[in-house]
């Protein structure tokens, strides 16, 4: 079990975005290796992109955004491309769901979120998924946090 919180990457044109690149490149990278020594892996966390325009409520607005870039979007691939599969996304393709919403627009009133939180499990695990799920209960709590729990059951 690998638990990750990817760095956020500000704006595109930040010297923390490019941070955020080099970070995922090294975090494939000593995935990989990781791969090799334990064959069933699930790797959860903050990942700090929306990898399909499914996961973002506004795909127009926020093109060529932090989260949602082509260059953060192809690195996530690239973790994928190791042999894993987005849980969430597996058992539910068509699904829009998120799992962050910005505080400062009532975002979670409004449903304007993103689908940033990941677990990502390898190939053999995948069949064993009972449930995966986005529990958007406690964001409804009176000070909650900006992300929601997301959760499966093997």
């Amino acid at each position: 079990m690998v638990c990750v919180y990817i760095p956020n990457g500000q704006s595109v044109d930040s010297e923390k975005y490019l941070y955020k690149l080099n970070w995922l490149k090294h975090f494939t990278f000593w995935l990989k290796k990781e791969m090799e020594l334990y064959p069933d892996i699930v790797i959860a966390g903050d990942f700090n992109i929306a990898p399909q325009d499914i996961d973002c409520h506004d795909p127009e607005a926020w093109k060529n955004s932090v989260l949602v870039s082509p260059k953060e979007r192809e690195a996530f691939q690239k973790i994928i491309d190791l042999g894993l599969s987005d849980s969430f996304r597996v058992t539910h393709p068509s699904e829009q769901q998120y799992s962050w919403w910005d505080y400062r627009v009532a975002g979670f009133r409004r449903n304007l979120g993103m689908r940033i939180d990941h677990i990502l499990t390898n190939k053999s695990l995948v069949s064993k998924i009972k449930v995966a799920a986005i529990d958007k209960e406690p964001r409804k709590s009176e000070r909650p946090s900006d992300h929601t729990p997301v959760l499966i059951e093997i």
